[in-house]
């Protein structure tokens, strides 16, 4: 659901009407929903997205994540200098060492 409702927010919308003194009918496409529209189809994402997480929470917490995403990136930095110097990569400073660790 919270997909849907983010997909109309740039998608043309059908606004229409039906009242008046004379009880007529009348309806307009615009490119996009209006703004407002567009704030009221966010929240809807929102607590859609906010419902599923509850049901169905993530496997892994963000600050592991996090942790492999770095990992994976100084893995893929160690092979790109392998690849151009021939050798294994320097290691840390011990300044900079200290400074890593908790």
């Amino acid at each position: 659901m919270a997909e849907r409702e983010l997909g109309k927010m740039t998608e043309p919308h059908l606004y229409w009407d039906w009242g008046g003194k004379d009880h007529d009918y009348d309806e307009r496409t615009q490119p996009e929903p209006t703004p407002a529209d567009r704030r009221t189809m966010m929240a809807t994402a929102g607590a859609a997205l906010d419902r599923s997480l509850k049901l169905l929470p993530p496997k892994t917490d963000p600050g592991e994540q996090g942790r492999s995403v770095v990992g994976e990136l100084m893995a893929g930095l160690a092979r790109d200098y392998v690849a151009r110097h021939g050798g294994p990569p320097p290691e840390a400073d011990d300044d900079q060492a200290a400074a890593d660790e908790p």
